[in-house]
Parts: C-alpha cells; sequence; structure tokens
C-alpha cells in the first residue's frame, strides 16, 4: 500500500498557501493578507525548488538552503509574471495568485515524493529544537560577557 508520512515543512507552506487564497478571495483581514503574502512571493516558492532540487540533508546547509529559497523566489515570481503578461491571462492579482499556488502546490507534491525515495536518516527535516537551544545558549552566554565588560559600581565615577 501507498504510506509515506507527510513533511511538516511542506504541509505547513501548502496550509498557508490555501489559507492566503482563502483570505484573498474573501476579501478578510488585510493585514493578514500582507502577513501572509510576503512569504509567499518571497520565500514559498524557493523553498518548494529548493526542497525538490536537495531532498537529502547532506547536501546543502540550513543557510543555503535559506539563501537559495529566498533568490530563487525572486526569480520564480519575475519568471511567472513575465509569462503571464504575455499571455491571455494578464497580470492581474487572480491570475499570479493562481500561477504561483499551482507552482507551489505541484513543486511541493514533487519534494514530497522525492523526499519520499530516500531513507528517512537522509531526509532533510526542520528541526526547531535546534535553533531554540542554539538562541538560548547565546542568550545565557552573552548576558555573562555583558557583565564581564561592564565597569563596577565602585569604580564608576559617574
Amino acid at each position: 500500500m501507498f504510506k509515506r508520512r507527510i513533511e511538516s515543512d511542506l504541509l505547513t507552506i501548502d496550509v498557508l498557501t490555501l489559507l492566503l487564497i482563502f483570505l484573498i478571495i474573501t476579501s478578510l483581514a488585510s493585514w493578514l493578507r500582507t502577513i501572509l503574502g510576503f512569504p509567499f512571493i518571497l520565500f514559498f516558492p524557493g523553498y518548494v525548488i529548493t526542497a525538490t532540487l536537495f531532498p537529502a540533508k547532506e547536501t546543502i546547509s540550513n543557510s543555503t538552503r535559506l539563501a537559495l529559497s529566498i533568490g530563487l523566489s525572486i526569480i520564480a515570481v519575475i519568471l511567472i509574471g513575465l509569462a503571464l503578461s504575455y499571455s491571455p491571462w494578464y497580470l492581474k492579482l487572480s491570475s499570479l495568485l493562481a500561477s504561483l499556488s499551482i507552482f507551489v502546490l505541484v513543486l511541493s507534491i514533487f519534494a514530497w515524493y522525492l523526499r519520499g525515495r530516500i531513507s528517512s536518516l537522509d531526509r532533510y527535516t526542520i528541526n526547531l529544537q535546534s535553533p531554540v537551544n542554539t538562541i538560548t545558549a547565546a542568550w545565557s552566554t552573552s548576558d555573562n560577557l555583558f557583565r564581564r565588560n561592564r565597569p563596577s559600581a565602585q569604580g564608576w565615577t559617574g
């Protein structure tokens, strides 16, 4: 039987894409449309391209993956917009939203399929616990660094 685990990062991007479509169609919460619209334009297309091209975790680092996601998103949006401007649908909000949504959803399905062909140990996954631990450790050590460089109360002549 065909049974695979859905990747949470790709599922999150797909759900946020569908939520943005719903918000734009119903004209609800313009501030939420703006908040979801920025990553939809500047991150989602490039992330699914990167996830499709590099499904294994050891191929590129997380910082390279983030930089590629942003750069490829800008390129993908420009190319899709250029193609739409010469198409019968023209470059409108509805045509751009539909094209980018289809692009993101189809490529996330491809990325999910390609990740499924790799063993679970080699598959790229996002670990949210690691950045939290890194930030917490940096925060606790930076506090100690600032205390060392601060002048003592006795030596302060203010």
